[in-house]
């Protein structure tokens, strides 16, 4: 990924910009994690800890609201979901039949005997004693006994790949390819077909559902298109006609309750090659839709793997898509007074030359430069104006802190890599 670097200060400034626009920011980065990992999905436990998988076999943890990260690769292949049902139970499921299972609260990860390479797409859960896992060519999988043995479950037989598997006490569903929408009420006894709303949807993808109330959601779609579909207790699934429609690409959607939802958009910029990004949210159980401010314009690849994820009291929000991972509320930015508003940033140069990053001033000596997290943690250093080497740099968003020998004009501007 190519590294971006914005030399003017207006509009960047987290802080400036809500002082200037007096409009206040809802989603804002999470620290980065490692580079190139492309985020398959993020779960959350409890109220502060935080769970991310990848495309590389990457799990990460967060015990501090994505702050900082623990990282692991337990495996190489790709992992599709994570899900906790407790504190310290959890399980990670991939491509090749590969679920892991964690007893520790992901200190350490195992994994488990399926009898299955069929890739493994989701996982869900009613308690303890009910698990269920989903994937491709109709794989079905069912535990009684917390991940120790799994039992192959039939529910399907046109081998439909199978995206996603929610559980709602003893409600539960479990969609995929040609339209597929399986329901359960009696904690997976029995599964009845439900019908996709006109037109006919055969020959698409329902990839994810989820609950909202005495309502269920659902993202339909092909590679051209995605809709939201919801339905009530009478089992009729309809369009959701109140969401903007007003782009071509609906790429996750969840709500924390009957009334309070989130649904992100997505589009390629004309000409650019990269998708530009919106969030939206409901408090009246969908009735009306309002776009977010957020801190975030571009993201790069594997846009139908975004979810979002929200803490136990639902005070902390998080979304992912690709290698970006979003936060509501946003991490404060803990670098005190750091711009001099007397400064004359006019003469501060910047350069990249490969992974070498170079500042320099014209006008001042610079005592030290400085790489700065989000959330105020320093990255990486040099001082006068030595080159900063930013080949280890992860993915995410930074500022750039000069100190000059008069400690006067310290100035930041964002690095986006």
């Amino acid at each position: 990924m190519k590294t971006k670097i914005f030399l003017t200060l207006a509009g960047l400034f987290v802080t400036c910009t809500m002082r200037a626009q007096n409009t206040e920011v809802t989603w804002g980065y999470g620290d980065a994690l490692p580079i190139n990992e492309a985020l398959m999905k993020i779960c959350t436990q409890g109220n502060d800890t935080v769970y991310v998988v990848s495309a590389n076999g990457m799990i990460a943890r967060s015990a501090d609201r994505a702050v900082s990260w623990d990282i692991q690769h337990p495996v190489t292949t790709q992992l599709n979901d994570i899900v906790f049902i407790n504190h310290q139970i959890g399980f990670a499921a991939g491509n090749g039949g590969v679920i892991l299972k964690t007893t520790d609260s992901g200190d350490t990860w195992e994994q488990v005997t399926l009898g299955t390479a069929q890739n493994i797409n989701a996982i869900g859960s009613a308690n303890l004693d009910n698990i269920w896992a989903v994937g491709d060519n109709g794989v079905v999988l069912h535990t009684t006994d917390i991940g120790q043995t799994w039992n192959v479950v039939t529910l399907v037989t046109d081998n439909s790949n199978l995206y996603d598997v929610k559980f709602n006490g003893s409600t539960g569903y479990i969609v995929g390819d040609n339209g597929t929408i399986l329901k359960t009420a009696n904690n997976g006894i029995g599964w009845t077909a439900q019908a996709a709303p006109a037109p006919d949807y055969n020959g698409n993808t329902i990839y994810s559902i989820c609950f909202a109330g005495n309502k269920t959601y659902a993202l339909v779609g092909n590679s051209r298109f995605n809709e939201i579909i919801f339905s009530g207790n009478d089992g009729q699934w309809q369009y959701d006609y109140t969401f903007p429609h007003i782009l071509p690409f609906v790429g996750s959607i969840y709500f924390i309750d009957g009334n309070t939802g989130f649904a992100a958009y997505y589009a390629v910029i004309t000409g650019g090659g990269e998708w530009m990004l919106w969030i939206y949210k409901t408090i009246d159980g969908g009735q009306t839709w309002n776009q977010e401010n957020i801190n975030s314009s571009y993201n790069y690849n594997f846009w139908i793997n975004s979810n979002f994820a929200f803490s136990e009291d639902n005070s902390f929000g998080y979304f992912i898509c690709g290698n970006l991972l979003m936060r509501t509320p946003p991490l404060p930015i803990t670098i005190p007074d750091i711009i001099d508003e007397n400064s004359d940033i006019s003469n501060l140069h910047i350069e990249q030359q490969g992974n070498l990053l170079t500042i320099s001033s014209s006008t001042k000596t610079i005592l030290s430069n400085a790489i700065i997290s989000v959330s105020g943690i320093t990255i990486m250093q040099s001082t006068n104006n030595q080159p900063i080497d930013i080949s280890t740099l992860p993915s995410g968003i930074y500022f750039i802190y000069t100190t000059f020998t008069d400690n006067t004009n310290n100035i930041v501007k964002w690095l986006i890599k």
